[in-house]
């Protein structure tokens, strides 16, 4: 109710204006969609100098003002009332921002770390992206068996208590769309972890590769890539401040890793920094880029997130090397035990009309698809232009038998697992199964 209320009120001055003055809804509509813009374009920079409540403060003040010019018509007395009555909003609306803490909802990843003695909050820095908060544990060494040392990972590594995860420390965004910053002194040794999950599977296949990291969150895919060998890794991250509390607010914890003669990373959308690039990669990799908020509600049917799109496909395609591959890895369903694995079949999805659309009908050929074995597995999807070698696919099932992995597509194999089917099915028959899925 207390969301909803200011809406309700605006729209019924809107209401009103354009009832009271019909005969000029041109002028009105334009200073609205005038005012409309501007504000979407003050919002970026306000937010930067205030902080998002600030923002909120400012803006009631606005509308106090908005609602001043109208009281005016009505007299004086009035119209200082309603501006008397908007400036004690604005104070003890700037009082209260600066002084109440600002938490999650309970459903939110963040929610049930803060005010628990066993985290601390580093920073909590608001930007016009989101809300980037840093924690770590106040016991690092029980931070050993979280997160990707608990997903994704072997389940026979996972059982033998001498082989643990390295330390780590987490962001969050907008509370939630977690990434891992994970503890480094140079040591490859240490990062045992790494040859262990599913996210070494494009690895398997290249040798020393130029690599992009789309999405580098806490550099856990930079620390990957640098583990399995990669000649040099190149990370871009949408959130500037996410980048340096990595490269410097806790540089010692990660050793420096993104100094590393390696190591590249940038702040940037991730399509429109690689269209301006006319480098090419052995590897292009997306863990779990996108907002977990926006994925479980399913609000990706109304408002598309541009990575996963056929053309976000092409354009990965056209910055990789003849023998490099695209590799996007993600939670989904088994599609047997649990749900429908609806994320991973729409991702082959794409995979198979961006090979059509490249004159490419035998995608079964250049698609493999790995899953670790927990009940919502990590899945790898991988891409590649030029057919895998019936070595390389024998490879990956080596790879997977041996980690505990499934394979749920691989080129040379007919599985009965849906994504198999639908790589292996041509023209219509595709199409039928495709219309067939939830």
């Amino acid at each position: 109710l207390g969301v909803t209320t200011p809406f309700f009120l605006a729209g019924i001055c809107i209401s009103a204006a354009l009832k009271s003055y019909s005969r000029q809804v041109g002028r009105l509509y334009f200073f609205d969609l005038v005012g409309a813009s501007f504000g979407c374009l003050i919002v970026v920079f306000a937010i930067e100098q205030f902080g998002t409540p600030g923002v909120v403060v400012l803006a009631s003040g606005l509308v106090g003002l908005a609602a001043t010019a109208f009281a005016a018509s009505r007299g004086r007395a009035l119209a200082g009332a309603v501006l008397a009555a908007a400036a004690c909003v604005v104070v003890l609306g700037a009082f209260a921002s600066e002084r109440l803490e600002f938490r999650p909802s309970t459903e939110k990843f963040l929610s049930g770390f803060l005010g628990s003695p066993a985290v601390h909050i580093y920073t909590q820095e608001w930007t016009p992206i989101f809300r980037t908060d840093v924690f770590g544990f106040v016991d690092e060494e029980a931070s050993r068996g979280a997160s990707y040392a608990n997903w994704g990972i072997s389940r026979a590594w996972a059982r033998d208590p001498g082989n643990r995860g390295p330390k780590l420390r987490g962001i969050a965004h907008d509370g939630d769309a977690c990434a891992v910053i994970y503890n480094f002194d140079g040591d490859l040794s240490k990062l045992e972890m790494f040859d262990h999950h599913v996210l070494k599977t494009p690895y398997l296949l290249l040798d020393e590769p130029e690599v992009l990291v789309i999405g580098a969150g806490g550099g856990t895919d930079v620390l990957n890539a640098v583990k399995n060998g990669a000649r040099h890794v190149t990370g871009i991250e949408l959130d500037p401040v996410t980048v340096e509390a990595v490269a410097r607010d806790h540089a010692e914890f990660t050793g420096h890793l993104y100094e590393r003669p390696d190591v590249s990373v940038v702040a940037g959308e991730g399509r429109s920094t690689l269209r301006h690039s006319d480098k090419r990669y052995d590897l292009i990799q997306l863990s779990g880029v996108d907002t977990v908020a926006a994925l479980s509600t399913g609000a990706y049917v109304l408002s598309e997130s541009y990575l996963y799109t056929v053309e976000a496909v092409e354009e990965f395609l056209d910055h990789l090397t003849p023998d490099g591959m695209i590799s996007v890895a993600g939670a989904d369903f088994d599609g047997q035990v649990k749900g429908f694995p609806r994320h991973s079949i729409r991702q082959i999805s794409l995979y198979i009309e961006a090979l059509r659309r490249r004159g490419i009908d035998d995608p079964e050929r250049h698609v493999a698809v790995v899953a670790s074995s927990e009940g919502v597995p990590m899945v790898v999807m991988l891409l590649r232009p030029k057919p895998f070698t019936p070595e390389e696919s024998a490879r990956l099932q080596a790879f997977a038998d041996e980690m505990g992995f499934e394979i749920w597509a691989r080129p040379g194999a007919s599985l009965p697992r849906l994504h198999s089917r639908l790589l292996r099915a041509r023209g219509e028959a595709r199409e039928r199964l495709l219309q067939r899925l939830p």
